[in-house]
């Protein structure tokens, strides 16, 4: 499978204090997560190949065509009930077969095992035609890790698609093209998903409307915990020699969010509520890296840490190099990850939403002088006045918004039934 070259994983120094090499590194720590095993390259033509197992004369087809640069991978999420496993042929006599969609259940069980330690392997899809597969995606090459996505509960599954398949997607997308020499994936472009409705916790307004501010805060908050709650029952125990950090990560976003929560449910409290708005914007852009590194865990969680890595670097020829690799390989999507507006479009709550509510929030973190003019009436009265009802209700929309699409994202990718949202 044709990926991005991990930056962190050349011999090069990645701590930008000690200059720790990436085999000092895969230590616990907050410089180098690891989100992926150890990769190891196998030369083609020491692989065994089982006459008994049909090929895919489709895949087959799609594949070579990606690895010579000729068409785009698509790395998205994918419903896993928008997939079926197997071959897809149309017989002699016109009957559509399905065949090869079984695997051994202890393959299965060896990647449903990995899948609960934290690893996200990328399904290599296509779009199907014959029969069941119509409108849906084939998965002939990772028939064993499609059964243990489900026999692990994972309800939507990173995914590469071959081909053009566009108007199937129900998740934003970054698209690659690999060069033929050297069989590496480079980032091309992106595909964002134009949102046709929001998935609320809270409800419509007539029902969010009956909550009290404080009420409609703790709901939300007590759903981040018990999400965060579902995943630590989900994870198994690292692997010692192996450790997988993806877990670790989302754990991170789903407790960010209760205590951000938290916090506001404080500051509410004291009737400091001009403080709220700040907060607001530091859980949206945490919704954003959240989805741009869901969507690609595999891809994109290493852009993250090296970007956050860069920041407090030292300039020094081990971090020049770890820069160029790292903009070699990730090109535009470096700007991207690095622009909220450009997460922003991306986003499942899309482009209009970010253009709402980035900017309003931006002003008191900026303390721009709209801030200022809030605020002049503090020499005479002591304090500015209290944000009124109806800027408090956008709050907790906007809230409720964030809130769900990210915690909705992390159960689904965490045995999602195991969770209740009520």
């Amino acid at each position: 499978m044709s990926v991005f070259s991990n930056p962190l994983r050349l011999k090069t120094s990645v701590d930008p204090k000690k200059g720790v090499r990436p085999d000092r590194q895969r230590k616990r720590g907050l410089e180098y997560l690891v989100r992926t095993p150890e990769l190891h390259s196998i030369a083609p033509g020491s692989l065994m190949e089982d006459p008994s197992i049909p090929a895919d004369d489709h895949f087959v087809k799609l594949y070579v065509r990606y690895l010579n640069g000729k068409s785009l991978g698509t790395w998205t999420r994918v419903s896993i009930d928008k997939i079926v496993p197997g071959i897809f042929r149309r017989s002699a006599s016109g009957d559509v077969e399905q065949d090869n969609y079984t695997a051994d259940q202890k393959d299965i069980d060896v990647i449903a095992n990995e899948i609960r330690c934290g690893f996200r392997c990328t399904l290599v899809l296509y779009r199907g035609v014959y029969g069941d597969s119509g409108n849906k995606f084939v998965c002939s090459d990772d028939v064993a890790a499609f059964h243990a996505y489900q026999q692990a509960g994972i309800k939507r599954v990173p995914a590469m698609i071959m081909g053009n398949a566009r108007e199937l997607l129900t998740e934003s997308a970054i698209c690659t093209r690999t060069k033929p020499t050297d069989c590496e994936a480079y980032f091309e472009s992106t595909i964002p998903l134009i949102p046709k409705n929001y998935q609320s916790i809270l409800g419509i307004d007539e029902i969010l409307d009956a909550y009290e501010f404080s009420a409609a805060i703790k709901k939300l908050e007590k759903v981040a915990r018990t999400v965060a709650e579902g995943l630590r029952a989900f994870h198994l125990p690292d692997n010692p020699q192996e450790e997988i950090h993806y877990h670790h990560t989302l754990h991170s976003v789903a407790y960010r969010l209760s205590e951000g929560l938290q916090a506001i449910s404080l500051l509410h409290s004291q009737g400091l509520t001009h403080q709220i708005r700040p907060l607001v914007r530091s859980m949206y852009e945490l919704f954003l890296n959240f989805y741009i590194d869901w969507l690609c865990p595999e891809q994109v969680g290493p852009l993250l840490q090296t970007l956050a890595i860069l920041k407090e670097a030292a300039d020094t020829p081990d971090i020049r190099q770890l820069k160029r690799s790292m903009e070699e390989r990730y090109r535009g999507l470096v700007d991207i990850c690095s622009n909220a507006a450009a997460k922003g479009g991306l986003s499942p709550l899309g482009k209009a939403f970010h253009d709402n509510i980035y900017p309003r929030l931006s002003q008191i973190v900026h303390q721009d002088f709209s801030v200022t003019h809030q605020y002049a009436t503090t020499l005479e009265s002591g304090a500015p006045n209290s944000i009124d009802s109806k800027e408090l209700k956008l709050l907790v929309r906007w809230l409720d918004l964030i809130v769900t699409a990210t915690l909705t994202r992390i159960a689904d990718d965490v045995g999602g039934a195991q969770i209740d949202f009520r």
